[in-house]
């Protein structure tokens, strides 16, 4: 088999991933392992071959599962203590004004997010923060889209979905990723407290500040059923807290795994909120339908990528590319896509598809000139503010259901904000070089 027949059965591998994947009628899972396995034996790869590649595939994506995995444990006990519920409550006491308000959207969104749940986010966010926007007659478009937003640059951390799969992808740590396109997330950051000043603005010239009465019936109420009542632990809120503080600082300061970290947090904090075996393995098993889903597709993922990126499949493809550019543009390739990845996205460009099958190809032929986490972390930076802003995500339709606005009006007044500030972070990242030119 030559080259050109790999690169042919390369191409077809991606576009078929590419329709599994927005086709949605078939598992990513099935597809991550079905469709490379098919390729390699298209190719009349040696069996041995293909499972040390495989293998070798498996074993990259190990620590970013178990990070995940252990994360996910971490954040959803401190969760279910109703820490993050009580600092929401505290925030919103504070709410005393229009712009106030529109910050403290942005806090609670934050806080809210650190488990990497965008239906939890908009779950714990939107109900308690829709009476005061009512209250103050500001528009529910405002409070989705500051959620929204804020959310999707806080996708950007380690453990956020987006940012663990583009780490998949590449086969590297998820916290490489990040530390690359941390200062993106601060410009993003930044991005959502400006808009928010801005938008409080906007809705002041609207006529909101004067309280108006809501009805009865447009009340949202938080429902504090007996389970959650159960579960909650309003006199270990300090201890909680300094420990989510300390585990975060843990995170960037020690030379350990972040996964090792995460699996000593959550131990420790299921062991103090809730002892002994029976409590904490009813916790763990609450727990695991969210864990088998990201390790499932971080796994098969590893079977795509060992497959694609050990054999001469990548190596084919990568190749062609690299004829097909000259050095000039090959070398400004990453910054190119930096501009696009959101309105690609946008437009229907698949996230799985694209961290799974391009960035590997676009790291390989631009190796001479950016490194894989800057490749990572331009996508990662550009495309992550438009997460909530696209109709592929399932979440976005819990926010909108909760905040009663349409999906057209939400894409219309979101879309350009999240370009906006997408164009604005690829900027500063340039200017500041954490991406070069």
């Amino acid at each position: 088999m030559g080259n050109t027949f790999y690169m042919v059965v390369s191409v077809i591998m991606m576009i078929l991933l590419f329709v599994l994947l927005i086709w949605g009628k078939i598992s990513p899972v099935i597809a991550l392992i079905l469709v490379p396995v098919g390729a390699a034996i298209v190719c009349g790869f040696p069996l041995s071959d293909v499972g040390d590649w495989v293998t070798a595939g498996l074993q990259s994506q190990v620590s970013t599962v178990a990070m995940f995995m252990f994360a996910i444990i971490f954040f959803s006990c401190l969760m279910d203590t109703g820490m993050f519920d009580i600092l929401l409550d505290r925030l919103l006491s504070k709410a005393t004004s229009v712009t106030l308000i529109c910050l403290i959207t942005i806090v609670a969104t934050m806080l809210g997010h650190l488990d990497g749940s965008g239906a939890t986010t908009f779950l714990l966010v939107i109900p308690p923060l829709l009476p005061l926007y009512k209250r103050m007659n500001m528009r529910p478009l405002v409070l989705m889209a500051l959620v929204s937003l804020t959310a999707g640059v806080m996708n950007m951390l380690p453990w956020g979905g987006p940012c663990a799969r583009v780490a998949i992808g590449l086969e590297m740590e998820a916290n490489d990723v990040f530390l690359a396109a941390l200062p993106g997330f601060v410009t993003g950051i930044i991005c959502c407290v400006i808009l928010a000043v801005v938008l409080a603005q906007v809705e002041k010239k609207r006529g909101a500040g004067v309280q108006v009465k809501v009805a009865a019936g447009e009340q949202v109420e938080t429902l504090v059923d007996e389970e959650k009542a159960r579960l909650t632990r309003p006199k270990l809120f300090w201890f909680n807290l300094i420990m989510m503080i300390v585990t975060i600082v843990c995170i960037f300061t020690l030379d350990v795994p972040t996964a090792l970290v995460f699996a000593v947090a959550g131990s420790i904090a299921l062991c103090i909120n809730y002892p002994g075996a029976k409590a904490q393995s009813e916790r763990l098993m609450s727990y695991a339908p969210t864990c088998l889903t990201m390790i499932s597709i971080g796994l098969a993922a590893g079977v795509y990528t060992g497959i694609f990126n050990n054999s001469p499949l990548q190596e084919a493809l990568s190749n062609t590319l690299i004829s097909l550019l000259d050095g000039g543009i090959s070398a400004h390739l990453n910054t190119i896509l930096g501009y696009l990845w959101a309105p690609l996205a946008t437009i229907g460009l698949n996230h799985e598809a694209t961290v799974y099958t391009i960035l590997p190809t676009i790291a390989n032929i631009c190796s001479d000139f950016v490194t894989p986490a800057q490749v990572g972390a331009t996508y990662l930076m550009t495309f992550s503010t438009r997460v909530f802003a696209s109709p592929l995500t399932a979440a976005m339709y819990v926010g909108l259901g909760l905040c009663g606005v349409e999906l057209k009006d939400h894409l219309r007044f979101t879309l350009p904000c999240s370009w906006i500030i997408s164009t604005i972070i690829m900027t500063v990242a340039l200017i500041v070089g954490a991406v070069p030119f």
